[in-house]
């Protein structure tokens, strides 16, 4: 990750220096992650996970990488493309045209 702030956004290092914030009286000694969860609501291991993230990247550590959205779900037009674009005797497409049948059967009722 990159280690210069300018970087990013304001409200992105905004968010960054927040959680710093928590964690900081864990780094001077000041109160255990325990304490800093009980009185911060924040689960501990999210804490965990913050100050391991500082150790290694510093403040830039704490800020939220880019996810996937690798299991996002499906959208109707999604289901359609994937129905008409295999064959009808791939076994995808009879799951598609059962949940469909369904899907119409329930919408009728």
């Amino acid at each position: 990750m990159s280690k210069n702030l300018s970087n990013f956004s304001e409200e992105v290092c905004k968010k960054a220096m927040h959680r710093y914030y928590k964690i900081e009286p864990y780094f001077k000694r000041l109160e255990s992650v325990k304490e800093i969860s009980e009185s911060t609501k924040v689960p501990i291991r999210a804490l965990y996970n913050w100050i391991n993230r500082y150790n290694s990247d510093g403040v830039t550590g704490l800020i939220d990488k880019a996810r996937s959205n690798k299991y996002r779900i499906n959208t109707d037009e999604d289901i359609k493309n994937e129905y008409f674009s295999t064959s009808p005797l791939h076994p995808c497409s009879f799951r598609i045209i059962n949940f469909y049948k369904i899907k119409n059967f329930l919408c009728s009722v």
